[in-house]
């Protein structure tokens, strides 16, 4: 059997036609043990998310997999979107509400932030800033992967104490702001920054708030 010699990127963009960012490139190709993503609302987040799980699944015959979202909706949202990449190469759909078996032995479960986890090879954490910490230790597994992706939101928990502990060298960082975005219009940003001034420079350009959650708070900008 031939070596596949791809990378996770190029495997996105040869068999899901996905065309990522340069950034995007740099997190999919990352195959470390400990990786945290800080980025923006509208980056692409929950798409490197479903990527990576599938593609770990596909060359890693056997793994057990787990996602973990902030909530039962969104646990079940991110296997609807892993299993519609897996519909483009041919495999089949997720026959469970939260779990997709495929054909070479391999699982992934889409778990929710209330769920205690058995622990996996691989457990990914989606908006890791919303998951309480005790739920991503019951699924961290001793010596597998734990890749940590999410928008800041308040400065306590596991999320924030990674991407801000300077001590931790095993963690390969990265941080995506806004600029970063090939999803986020002009228009867009404008209309946020001026609607939730408290939240943008958290939502949007990775700043860790004091106060952890969401304030709604109009701007007294003058519209342009």
């Amino acid at each position: 059997m031939p070596i596949n010699t791809q990378t996770v990127s190029e495997w996105a963009e040869s068999k899901l036609h996905f065309r990522p960012t340069a950034i995007q490139r740099s997190v999919l190709d990352c195959d470390t043990h400990r990786l945290i993503l800080c980025s923006s609302r509208q980056w692409g987040k929950s798409a490197i998310v479903a990527i990576k799980a599938l593609h770990a699944a596909i060359h890693q015959p056997g793994a057990e997999i787990v996602v973990i979202s902030r909530s039962l909706e969104g646990a079940g949202l991110m296997l609807n979107k892993i299993g519609e990449l897996a519909a483009r190469i041919g495999l089949p759909r997720p026959n469970c509400e939260h779990s997709l078996q495929l054909p070479n032995g391999s699982k992934i479960f889409a778990v929710a932030n209330s769920e205690k986890s058995f622990s996996a090879a691989l457990v990914i954490v989606d908006d890791a800033a919303l998951v309480q910490d005790d739920v991503i230790a019951s699924a961290t597994p001793a010596g597998g992967k734990l890749w940590l992706f999410s928008t800041p939101c308040g400065q306590a928990g596991l999320f924030y104490n990674v991407w801000h502990a300077k001590h931790l060298k095993d963690w390969f960082k990265v941080k995506a702001n806004v600029e970063l975005s090939p999803y986020a219009s002009t228009v867009f940003i404008k209309q946020q920054r001026r609607l939730f001034p408290f939240n943008f420079r958290q939502d949007f350009h990775c700043e860790f708030n004091p106060v952890k959650g969401r304030r709604l708070e109009m701007s007294k900008e003058p519209p342009d």
